[in-house]
């Protein structure tokens, strides 16, 4: 177990107590992002660095712990998560026992989307091997969805529910256009976002109430839209990450981004 040492990286010390206090308050909004803007940036790596034998992360509250593994903005970087929340459990700190750090810790690497961590890394979590940080059948399935399936990454949108990762649909909406799905809640409703490419424009949309597949009519519940793609294929399966979105119907400002990923993130 680690204890905090005293050459300690300023920085990401100072990053990641703004990251910390801010959360603390509403009004505070623009400087949470300022932080996340300098943790996604350039200092993820080091904040999970041992630093003195103390690594930067180990700061944070488990509030602030679980806020930064659940923003959608990090949902590609799995390794570094999972890196951050294992020093984090690892470092004698907030005056918690070993046990409450590990059901916090446990709790925080459950909201990671493994599917985007190395095979290694989430072997090397797995229950068996005495971390206990992740279920040790959730790394296979995670591990052999990646395996099998393209996915695209949508991030940024005011109705926040509808980022995350978009995993290749079995279906084609209207038989041609190739569909990626993701399962969310929306007012307390199981549902299931679409994004797909008609046309040339991609849409992300939900089916009508009751429904279960988006049909590209007006009775879906459209979200957003883009902007229609210059190279107006309205086969491709791949979005162009230049794209820019705009609210449709549903969606709330501001509008998301949306690339596609590879499992690993890049």
């Amino acid at each position: 177990t680690r204890r905090p040492g005293v050459n300690r990286d300023a920085r990401c010390f100072d990053i990641c107590t703004i990251w910390d206090e801010s959360l603390k308050q509403a009004s505070l909004h623009e400087l949470q992002s300022l932080a996340l803007d300098a943790i996604e940036d350039n200092t993820f790596h080091t904040l999970v660095r041992d630093v003195g034998g103390f690594s930067g992360v180990a700061v944070l509250s488990p509030d602030a712990l679980l806020r930064l593994v659940q923003d959608d903005r990090l949902v590609v970087h799995a390794n570094d998560l999972l890196s951050a929340v294992h020093e984090w459990s690892e470092t004698e700190i907030h005056g918690l026992g070993r046990e409450e750090r590990m059901e916090i810790a446990r709790n925080c690497a459950s909201k990671i989307d493994i599917r985007f961590a190395s095979a290694d890394r989430a072997v090397r979590l797995v229950e068996s091997d005495g971390s206990g940080l992740l279920d040790s059948d959730r790394a296979v399935k995670a591990l052999k969805d990646r395996a099998e399936n393209e996915f695209i990454w949508v991030y940024g949108a005011g109705t926040s529910c509808v980022n995350g990762i978009y995993r290749e649909s079995e279906y084609l909406v209207n038989g041609e256009h190739f569909v990626y799905e993701k399962d969310a809640t929306l007012d307390g409703e199981a549902i299931k976002f679409f994004v797909y490419n008609r046309r040339g424009r991609w849409h992300l949309s939900a089916p009508r109430v009751g429904g279960q597949e988006v049909l590209a009519t007006d009775d879906d519940r459209a979200f957003y839209m883009s902007e229609k793609d210059p190279a107006n294929d309205p086969h491709s399966p791949h979005v162009n990450r230049t794209l820019s979105w705009k609210t449709a119907g549903l969606g709330i400002d501001p509008a998301p981004k949306a690339q596609m990923t590879s499992p690993l993130g890049t």
